[in-house]
């Protein structure tokens, strides 16, 4: 599907005309056909706006796919517990751990 089917399919969606497409843009409806007939493409600005008004993303709209990572299986799990201790106790206790 060309960027050119993929507007005039999501303006039939949203229930516009193209020069209701038009007016919402600020251009004529001839711009609007001239996209749909793929013979010229909208400038990165009206890509912004066609994505606000249609809900999608430019992504969709330019018929980019989207690749989807694998996801990656824990190996290991580790899990810590910490305890504060105070300098005086820790001192206590690897005196404790040295006499043994």
């Amino acid at each position: 599907m060309t960027v050119g089917q993929r507007i005039q399919e999501h303006r039939k969606k949203n229930g516009l005309s193209q020069e209701e497409l038009g007016q919402k843009l600020c251009l004529s409806r001839q711009t609007v056909s001239l996209w749909e007939k793929d013979q010229t493409l909208p400038s990165v600005d009206n890509l912004l706006l066609l994505r606000d008004i249609f809900g999608i993303s430019v992504d969709e709209l330019l018929g980019e796919e989207k690749i989807e990572e694998p996801e990656e299986e824990a190996l290991e799990v580790h899990t810590f517990t910490y305890e504060k201790e105070t300098l005086a106790e820790r001192r206590n206790r690897m005196e404790k751990e040295n006499q043994k």
